[in-house]
């Protein structure tokens, strides 16, 4: 749904550790958009 609102990853990613023992981990994604308007 992100994509079709503007939205798209731009490749960048990392994983998180969230116990800091390596037993849960996530990947974070970055996304990013264009906030420029256009004039009407």
């Amino acid at each position: 749904f992100l994509v079709d609102q503007g939205w798209a990853p731009d490749g960048a990613h990392r994983e998180l550790d969230l116990h800091g023992d390596g037993s849960v981990t996530v990947k974070q994604v970055r996304l990013h958009t264009d906030l420029t308007t256009t004039a009407a």
